[in-house]
Protein backbone atom coordinates (compact mmCIF):
# COMPACT_ATOMS: atom_id res chain seq x y z
CA UNK A 1 0.00 0.00 0.00
CA UNK A 2 0.91 3.46 -0.59
CA UNK A 3 0.82 6.16 1.62
CA UNK A 4 -0.70 9.54 1.33
CA UNK A 5 2.88 11.08 1.24
CA UNK A 6 4.35 9.08 -1.24
CA UNK A 7 1.73 10.61 -3.47
CA UNK A 8 2.64 13.72 -2.81
CA UNK A 9 6.06 13.46 -3.98
CA UNK A 10 5.06 11.43 -7.01
CA UNK A 11 3.17 14.56 -7.99
CA UNK A 12 5.87 17.40 -6.85
CA UNK A 13 7.95 15.96 -9.41
CA UNK A 14 6.05 17.26 -12.27
CA UNK A 15 7.07 20.64 -10.78
CA UNK A 16 10.59 19.90 -11.66
CA UNK A 17 10.21 18.10 -15.30
CA UNK A 18 8.09 20.88 -17.16
CA UNK A 19 10.67 23.53 -16.64
CA UNK A 20 13.18 21.80 -17.10
CA UNK A 21 11.72 21.01 -20.36
CA UNK A 22 10.76 24.33 -21.02
CA UNK A 23 14.28 25.02 -20.53
CA UNK A 24 15.73 22.88 -22.68
CA UNK A 25 13.64 23.81 -25.60
CA UNK A 26 14.64 27.50 -24.98
CA UNK A 27 18.25 26.72 -25.12
CA UNK A 28 18.01 24.65 -28.46
CA UNK A 29 15.74 26.55 -30.33
CA UNK A 30 15.27 30.34 -28.66
CA UNK A 31 19.06 31.35 -28.64
CA UNK A 32 20.54 30.39 -31.98
CA UNK A 33 20.14 32.47 -35.01
CA UNK A 34 20.63 29.47 -37.57
CA UNK A 35 17.62 30.06 -39.06
CA UNK A 36 17.19 33.54 -39.58
CA UNK A 37 18.11 34.87 -42.95
CA UNK A 38 20.70 37.65 -42.97
CA UNK A 39 21.65 40.25 -45.69
CA UNK A 40 24.45 40.13 -47.93
CA UNK A 41 25.01 43.07 -50.23
CA UNK A 42 25.76 42.64 -53.56
CA UNK A 43 25.76 44.91 -56.79
CA UNK A 44 22.37 45.03 -58.86
CA UNK A 45 23.30 43.55 -62.58
CA UNK A 46 21.99 46.33 -64.36
CA UNK A 47 22.32 49.56 -61.93
CA UNK A 48 25.44 48.40 -60.06
CA UNK A 49 23.54 49.89 -56.79
CA UNK A 50 24.37 47.61 -53.54
CA UNK A 51 21.25 45.94 -53.17
CA UNK A 52 20.82 43.35 -50.27
CA UNK A 53 20.31 39.35 -50.97
CA UNK A 54 18.86 37.08 -48.43
CA UNK A 55 20.84 34.27 -47.20
CA UNK A 56 20.85 31.36 -44.44
CA UNK A 57 24.24 31.63 -42.18
CA UNK A 58 24.57 30.09 -39.14
CA UNK A 59 25.38 33.00 -36.62
CA UNK A 60 26.23 31.10 -33.73
CA UNK A 61 29.60 31.70 -31.34
CA UNK A 62 31.60 34.90 -30.82
CA UNK A 63 31.27 38.05 -32.69
CA UNK A 64 34.45 37.37 -34.40
CA UNK A 65 33.15 33.98 -35.60
CA UNK A 66 29.98 35.38 -36.61
CA UNK A 67 31.94 38.14 -38.45
CA UNK A 68 34.13 35.82 -40.11
CA UNK A 69 30.79 33.43 -41.20
CA UNK A 70 29.18 36.53 -42.92
CA UNK A 71 32.09 38.14 -44.68
CA UNK A 72 33.23 34.61 -45.84
CA UNK A 73 29.94 34.51 -47.40
CA UNK A 74 29.91 38.26 -48.76
CA UNK A 75 33.33 37.40 -50.63
CA UNK A 76 31.66 34.72 -52.01
CA UNK A 77 30.13 37.19 -53.99
CA UNK A 78 25.86 37.01 -55.47
CA UNK A 79 24.48 34.12 -55.56
CA UNK A 80 21.63 35.31 -57.89
CA UNK A 81 22.08 35.47 -61.69
CA UNK A 82 20.80 39.15 -61.70
CA UNK A 83 23.16 39.92 -59.50
CA UNK A 84 27.30 41.10 -60.12
CA UNK A 85 29.82 40.78 -57.83
CA UNK A 86 31.05 44.02 -56.45
CA UNK A 87 34.47 43.28 -56.55
CA UNK A 88 35.09 40.49 -59.48
CA UNK A 89 38.31 37.70 -58.84
CA UNK A 90 39.06 35.56 -55.94
CA UNK A 91 38.67 37.29 -52.72
CA UNK A 92 39.45 35.16 -49.64
CA UNK A 93 38.84 36.19 -45.91
CA UNK A 94 42.34 36.33 -43.79
CA UNK A 95 41.68 37.43 -40.00
CA UNK A 96 38.74 38.79 -38.32
CA UNK A 97 39.52 40.48 -34.53
CA UNK A 98 36.96 42.40 -32.60
CA UNK A 99 38.23 44.83 -29.91
CA UNK A 100 37.09 48.00 -28.42
CA UNK A 101 34.05 48.36 -30.62
CA UNK A 102 35.55 47.91 -33.48
CA UNK A 103 35.81 44.90 -36.09
CA UNK A 104 39.30 44.61 -37.85
CA UNK A 105 38.55 42.01 -41.19
CA UNK A 106 41.57 41.05 -43.53
CA UNK A 107 41.10 40.10 -46.95
CA UNK A 108 43.20 38.99 -49.50
CA UNK A 109 42.73 39.58 -53.13
CA UNK A 110 43.56 37.66 -56.40
CA UNK A 111 46.06 39.52 -59.03
CA UNK A 112 42.96 40.22 -61.01
CA UNK A 113 40.86 41.68 -58.44
CA UNK A 114 43.60 44.09 -57.08
CA UNK A 115 43.86 46.16 -60.58
CA UNK A 116 40.51 46.49 -61.17
CA UNK A 117 40.02 48.28 -57.84
CA UNK A 118 36.56 49.27 -56.28
CA UNK A 119 38.19 48.68 -52.42
CA UNK A 120 35.68 51.65 -51.07
CA UNK A 121 32.35 49.68 -52.72
CA UNK A 122 33.63 46.64 -51.46
CA UNK A 123 34.51 48.26 -47.96
CA UNK A 124 30.95 49.82 -48.37
CA UNK A 125 28.84 46.39 -49.23
CA UNK A 126 31.00 44.74 -46.21
CA UNK A 127 29.57 47.40 -43.69
CA UNK A 128 25.89 47.13 -44.97
CA UNK A 129 26.37 43.73 -44.23
CA UNK A 130 27.22 43.58 -41.31
CA UNK A 131 25.20 46.41 -40.23
CA UNK A 132 21.75 44.43 -41.51
CA UNK A 133 22.95 40.76 -39.84
CA UNK A 134 25.29 41.59 -37.19
CA UNK A 135 23.92 44.42 -35.24
CA UNK A 136 26.40 45.56 -32.57
CA UNK A 137 29.87 44.21 -34.28
CA UNK A 138 31.47 47.97 -34.28
CA UNK A 139 33.13 49.98 -36.66
CA UNK A 140 34.47 47.91 -39.63
CA UNK A 141 38.49 48.64 -40.88
CA UNK A 142 39.25 46.68 -43.62
CA UNK A 143 42.68 45.71 -44.30
CA UNK A 144 43.55 44.33 -47.85
CA UNK A 145 46.52 42.12 -48.69
CA UNK A 146 47.84 43.36 -44.84
CA UNK A 147 47.40 46.99 -45.14
CA UNK A 148 44.53 49.36 -43.58
CA UNK A 149 42.24 50.12 -46.94
CA UNK A 150 41.91 54.13 -46.71
CA UNK A 151 38.86 55.63 -45.96
CA UNK A 152 36.87 57.31 -48.62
Amino acid sequence: MTSPEDGRARAGGWFFVIPALALMAVLGFGLSRGGNASSIYVADGKTGRLIPEKRKIDLSGTIEEKAAKLVSEFLLGPMEHAHSPILPGELRLGTVMHRAGILHVGIRLSEPARQIGGIAELKRGMELSLASSLPGSGRLILYVDGIQAKEP
